[in-house]
């Protein structure tokens, strides 16, 4: 998921400091500082859940394909530490880190300190965490539900610092619900538009959310609801099931599809495409079928998206931009590739060749407006992320590299063996990579231009973040470590009670 929080103003001072920081640096920062424990866990109460009848508005009915990154081993946990002796709280005004664990979500101030339970249910969605959490605010929507993910689910809210938790809405019923042996019937696939894609969406500005239900039945469709005015509010109802709510840069539309099967791994049965009005006003049909799959690459402009077919016997392929308003679409490029991001910065897609059957080799960047390709690179590229580095973007291959959205290169991947592929993350222009493997390759690592690759850590690690003052977090196990700038030294903050799953900042404007 890409971060809604960039840094392109003060790229240049984490690089100004770096370089006052590399004339100092001489000795060695690889430490494995014995774990310490920080204060202790505070669980807020959580009020009686209230639920909101949705208000129904008329209209036809959505669909969107990518398959789940594989993720690397968690690391073993390390040895137990001692309890905490004094109670640190959550900060009044944030960012704070949100941590999904397997018991909940929790929180900790940028530091690290104050490690709080914010909710004690079974987390089933979004599939990325930081789509849940509310932009500009303090709002972090998410799907509760039973352990087998199909039954009970409920769309939830949770405000930080306080730790409120409130039930917006059951998300299905018991006559909505896929019964004991209910494999890829109707009942089953709309539960899965819920749970195994990412189905809420946050406005640009904070003021509505978008979230699949099949609340109403017998399909999965789409709804929003408002904090300002609490209200729920239906806006597709058809016979396929809807995912992949996303809101336009204006928050003007809600682009999502509909698939009439999500299969068993060889794509889906495609529905079609729509742009429902935020409003409520109706809903514009953007196109009907799809193949296998489509899947939806980001916003190129306010009112362009980028988004391709999908084939099991290719990946990726008929690569186009689309207008929201009156879908027409403008190919780019029509064979087999790796992967595409549109990059609204510099106004540009950028594609990875994706090896044997592509059209492309390396890594190209392309005008969506003229259709122009430029080479950016020519080494192996399979596949490009922004989560955790916009607006630069992760190009994963044979050896990884950072790269702007104007295709130069920022940083390149420590000399180490990762098979399982480098956890990254960006502020301004110093890059954190991760590596959870058992072993010498192991550890944790600091770059960026102007900036020598160190290595700082030395044990299995994963979700790096960079807090607003530049301190790096990431975890270790089940132990939480900072690493103050600009010495990077890391000291256990806290000790988690479970695997971490996924990181994100609530409240970081």
């Amino acid at each position: 998921m890409k971060s809604r929080h960039t840094l392109p103003l003060v790229r240049w001072l984490p690089v100004t400091l770096a370089l006052a920081f590399a004339l100092l640096a001489c000795q060695a920062l690889a430490p494995q500082p014995t774990p310490t424990l920080p204060p202790d866990v505070q669980i807020p109460a959580t009020p009686a859940p209230t639920i909101t009848q949705p208000t129904l508005a008329p209209t036809p009915l959505p669909p969107e394909p990518t398959p789940a990154p594989s993720l690397p081993p968690t690391p073993a946990a390390p040895p137990p530490t001692p309890a905490p002796t004094q109670a640190v709280a959550l900060n009044a005004s944030g960012p704070w880190l949100l941590l999904a664990l397997e018991n909940g979500l929790w929180a900790t101030n940028p530091d690290g300190s104050g490690l709080t339970q914010l909710t004690q249910d079974t987390i089933v969605g979004p599939v990325t965490l930081q789509r849940g959490v509310q932009p500009g605010g303090r709002l972090v929507a998410y799907i509760s539900g039973d352990a087998d993910r199909t039954h009970n689910l409920a769309l939830r809210l949770v405000s930080l610092p306080d730790g409120t938790v409130r039930t917006l809405t059951p998300l299905t019923n018991p006559n909505t619900e896929p019964g004991e042996i209910g494999f890829l019937d109707d009942k089953t696939e709309a539960v899965r538009a819920i749970t195994d894609m990412n189905s809420l969406d946050w406005s640009p500005d904070g003021q509505m959310l978008a979230y699949i239900s099949v609340q109403d039945g017998p399909s999965a469709d789409l709804y929003t609801w408002s904090p300002a005015f609490d209200q729920i509010r239906r806006l597709t109802d058809g016979p396929s099931q809807g995912y992949g709510p996303h809101f336009s840069p204006d928050g003007r539309f809600i682009v999502h599809f509909g698939v009439n099967s999500f299969g068993t791994g060889a794509g889906y049965s495609m529905a079609g495409g729509w742009a429902a009005w935020a409003s409520g006003a109706g809903v514009k049909t953007l196109f009907t079928g799809g193949g296998s799959g489509q899947e939806f690459g980001g916003w190129v402009n306010q009112r362009q998206f980028l988004i391709n077919a999908w084939r099991p016997d290719c990946g990726p392929q008929d690569l186009r931009v689309m207008d929201v308003e009156t879908g027409a679409a403008k190919s780019l490029l029509k064979g087999c590739f790796g992967s595409a991001i549109a990059s609204p910065v510099s106004g540009s897609v950028l594609v990875a060749s994706g090896g044997e059957g592509s059209e492309l080799a390396g890594l190209w960047r392309i005008d969506p407006a003229t259709g122009q390709r430029t080479q950016m690179l020519n080494q192996p590229v399979n596949w490009l992320s922004s989560e955790n580095l916009a607006p630069d973007v992760l190009a994963g291959g044979g050896n990884s590299v950072v790269v702007s959205s104007s295709g130069e290169v920022m940083a390149a991947q420590p000399d180490a063996q990762c098979p399982y592929g480098f956890g990254v993350a960006g502020y301004g222009m110093i890059y954190a990579w991760t590596c959870a493997n058992e072993g010498a390759d192991a550890g944790v690592w600091v770059n960026g231009p102007g900036i020598e690759t160190r290595k700082i850590f030395d044990g299995p690690a994963l979700q790096p973040a960079w807090s607003p003052q530049n301190t790096l977090l990431f975890t270790s196990g089940r132990t939480l470590y900072a690493a103050l700038f600009f010495d990077y030294i890391p000291q256990p903050v806290a000790q988690l009670p479970g695997d971490v799953r996924q990181v994100a900042w609530v409240g970081w404007e």
